[in-house]
């Protein structure tokens, strides 16, 4: 199994933390994220999750955890960072999490470069709703722009803004976490169904939500989406409800391994 989603050194989780939960779930890699945004004072709830720590536990545990980088996209030297980043190993850009709009020309600068040197970009989506004094990456429209312009890059959608579009006329409710019935015609749906270098995962509160809020709908999309669908934890590493609700899906053995394992070694080229 990989999970595809972790922060080091978050809500206490430290290098052999993170070691030791895998351990006990039966994790065999992690997938360690950065976060990094030159305004990050400004938002809410930003830790800056540096790639010098996240390097520095690749060191300590070579054989379980994969190296994301995270570069703000308007540092002048941004392309240069990624660039000596996966020299020294990181296999993935991310946790890509910006006061951006996704299509920014700063970002798709970073996008066609990890296309270049095939390290898939995941992202997190917001958008802006009443009451919600936070964004990034808006918006879904931008990012078919972005699927169009980098279709050597391959992208991994997560966040509330992303799995909202789980669900047709997903601007009915306009709540970060929506409740009630999946409807046919989601963005995500469309996505999947025109460009083959978007995937998704199913990590924190809104990957959970997603699967949660109407049981029969999502066994229907996993199924059916079984090989753009990913593992991953993010906050709720330890908590197993992200492998519970998979497992209370009833999925074969194998769209269950393709979405533990197999998609993220294909996307890692591990």
């Amino acid at each position: 199994m990989i999970d595809i989603h972790v922060h080091l050194n978050w809500l206490g989780w430290s290098a052999g933390k993170i070691i030791d939960y895998a351990d006990k779930t039966g994790i065999d890699k992690v997938c360690l994220l950065g976060w990094e945004a030159l305004d990050g004072a400004m938002y809410y709830q930003f830790r800056r999750f540096s790639t010098e720590e996240i390097m520095e536990a690749y060191s300590q545990y070579p054989d379980r955890i994969i190296p994301f980088c995270a570069v703000d996209p308007r540092r002048e030297d941004a392309e240069d960072k990624v660039k000596q980043w996966h020299s020294e190993g990181c296999r993935g850009f991310g946790e890509h999490k910006v006061r951006l709009r996704i299509d920014n020309p700063d970002s798709i600068g970073i996008y066609l470069l990890c296309g270049k040197l095939e390290m898939p970009v995941l992202f997190h989506m917001d958008i802006p709703l009443p009451g919600v004094p936070f964004w990034y990456n808006a918006d879904m429209n931008g990012l078919e722009r972005v699927l169009q312009e980098c279709p050597n890059t391959t992208f991994i959608g997560h966040g509330p803004g992303w799995w909202r579009e789980i669900s047709g006329r997903s601007d009915e409710d306009l709540s970060l976490y929506p409740k009630g019935p999946i409807k046919a015609g989601g963005g995500i749906e469309y996505l999947f169904e025109k460009y083959d270098n978007i995937y998704a995962e199913i990590s924190a509160g809104s990957g959970l939500n997603a699967m949660k809020r109407d049981i029969e709908a999502a066994r229907f999309f996993i199924n059916k989406y079984s090989d753009r669908i990913l593992y991953g934890t993010d906050d709720y590493f330890g908590k197993s409800e992200h492998l519970n609700i998979l497992e209370s899906l009833n999925l074969t053995s194998s769209v269950f391994q393709t979405i533990v394992h197999d998609n993220a070694a294909k996307i890692l080229q591990l």
